[in-house]
Order: C-alpha cells, then sequence, then structure tokens
C-alpha cells in the first residue's frame, strides 16, 4: 500500500511496530554517549550498577508504555463516537515522554543527570510504599535494588538537600524551561504543553464533570 494511501491512525500503528521492533534488539551504551559519562562519575561501583540497571529498566518501561499509548492512540482515532479516551492517552503519553527527557536530555553535567535518575527513582519508590501490603509482595524484587536510605543519602551528598518527591508539574516544567534556555532565557513563559494537554487530560482522567460536557469530539 502507497503510504499516501494510508489512514493516519495506521500510520502511527506502523511507527509503533518500527519502534518495538527497534526495543527488543541488544542495546550497547556507546562510550561517547552523556550516559557514559554519567556511568564513568560514579567511583563505587555498586552505585554505578545500580544506576545503570535502573535507569536501562525505566527507559525501556516508558518507551513500551509510549508505544502502548500510541497504539491505543490509533484506534481511538480510528473510532468514530469515543469522546474523551483521545485527551487521557494524550497525557499518559506526554508524562511518559517528558520522563524520559528528564533524564536523557543533554547538555547537562553527569551529576545533574544522576540527580534526576535519584529523582525519579524516589518518585518510583514513594508511589510503591503506597500500595496496599499484599500487591508489594507481588512485586517484591522491584525495591530489592537499593535500600531507599542509601539513595537518601546519596541525594545528600551531591545536592546538600534531602529528596523530596517531585511532582508531574515539576518534571515537566524542568524539560520545558531547559528546552527554552538557549534563545529565550530569564524570560517567564507558560508551559504551553502542560496547560493546554496535561492539564485538560487529568480533568478528564479524575472525571470532572465541566471537562466531560465540554469536550471535543474525536
Amino acid at each position: 500500500m502507497i503510504m499516501s494511501e494510508m489512514r493516519p491512525a495506521r500510520i502511527l500503528h506502523e511507527v509503533c511496530n518500527i519502534a518495538a521492533r527497534e526495543l527488543v534488539r541488544p542495546m550497547r551504551i556507546s562510550d561517547q554517549s552523556d550516559f557514559a559519562n554519567m556511568l564513568n562519575s560514579i567511583e563505587e561501583l555498586d552505585k554505578c550498577h545500580f544506576v545503570q540497571n535502573y535507569v536501562s529498566d525505566l527507559l525501556r518501561m516508558l518507551l513500551l508504555g509510549v508505544i502502548d499509548q500510541a497504539r491505543c492512540m490509533a484506534l481511538a482515532v480510528d473510532t468514530p463516537g469515543i469522546a474523551v479516551t483521545p485527551f487521557i492517552l494524550i497525557r499518559t503519553l506526554i508524562e511518559y515522554s517528558y520522563k524520559i527527557t528528564y533524564i536523557s536530555a543533554p547538555l547537562i553535567e553527569p551529576e545533574e543527570r544522576i540527580r534526576r535518575v535519584l529523582d525519579l527513582w524516589y518518585l518510583d519508590s514513594t508511589s510503591y510504599e503506597k500500595l496496599p501490603k499484599n500487591l508489594q509482595l507481588v512485586m517484591k524484587g522491584w525495591q530489592s535494588q537499593r535500600p531507599k536510605k542509601d539513595v537518601e543519602d546519596w541525594y545528600r551528598q551531591l545536592t546538600g538537600k534531602g529528596l523530596a518527591k517531585k511532582t508531574a508539574e515539576f518534571i515537566l516544567d524542568a524539560v520545558w524551561k531547559a528546552g527554552l534556555e538557549t534563545s529565550q532565557k530569564n524570560n517567564e513563559i507558560t508551559n504551553e504543553i502542560y496547560e493546554q494537554v496535561y492539564r485538560v487530560g487529568s480533568a478528564f482522567q479524575h472525571g470532572n464533570s465541566w471537562a466531560i460536557q465540554r469536550r471535543k469530539k474525536a
């Protein structure tokens, strides 16, 4: 089939298939990559392995999550009559993508990248601790990678501050502002993606009646 004859939803689905095939291939860290520079800056071997394993698992899961949301988006936009699903999917896709960018963005120093990795690990850890005990038992192996106190102590050594849970808005704004630094320093600019996509998607996810009543038709 010629690409111009394919429906947009079908094109999106095919792109997801291509990305998924790439993810199952063995990955190798380039010696010249930002990630390699970060790992080389960590002197303690156990910490280096902890960061490498966590980031590898996190990025793979987030990328798979983005693909999953995009597949669902392709189905949603190709199905008449759906009201709120595309907005919810877009919000999730944006949040996953910004988490990926938060730790993989270029032009940040290795120590800053480590701090961001610890931010996301702490976010995962605190969310895990909120699970009912029976679910924690099912997912028991997750937190055994590193004691929480060790991560908190490491973060304090790097920053002089205690670890605190970062909100989705914090991560979105951090990535947004970093992208503006080279051309628009010191200017307060509204994060349009957060305002127009994430916040609206949040309203749908949490069942706000005003959002549902004024939904755009898919």
